[in-house]
């Protein structure tokens, strides 16, 4: 039996600080587990840019302040574009149309 073991990493600060030590330890694994997911490359070519998108943006910096400077930090330390770690982190509320022209895997 394999057993794969998760590095705990212990981090404080400023939501900022924390996001991009996150961000830091986590780089390697968003670049080669997440951005090249199908699901990831079809929610980013839809959404990328989109008024929808920005209106989550918007209510996450009402409703989440810390949160959303934490996934700024997290963006920085994993040198990525923020919008590609919220289009990540707000997938489930960004279906894609039926009429969408989707990659497949």
């Amino acid at each position: 039996m394999s057993v794969n073991k998760l590095d705990a990493l212990e981090v404080s600060g400023t939501p900022e600080e924390i996001g991009f030590a996150i961000g830091l330890a986590d780089a390697d694994s968003i670049r080669e587990a997440v951005l090249p997911l199908t699901e990831f490359r079809n929610a980013q070519k839809f959404w990328k840019g989109s008024s929808y998108l920005k209106s989550l943006d918007a209510a996450a910096r009402s409703v989440f302040p810390e949160y959303v400077l934490e996934l700024e930090g997290m963006a920085g330390g994993a040198q990525v574009e923020y919008e590609t770690l919220l289009i990540w982190n707000c997938r489930g509320d960004l279906p894609l149309p039926d009429d969408a022209i989707l990659e497949s895997a």
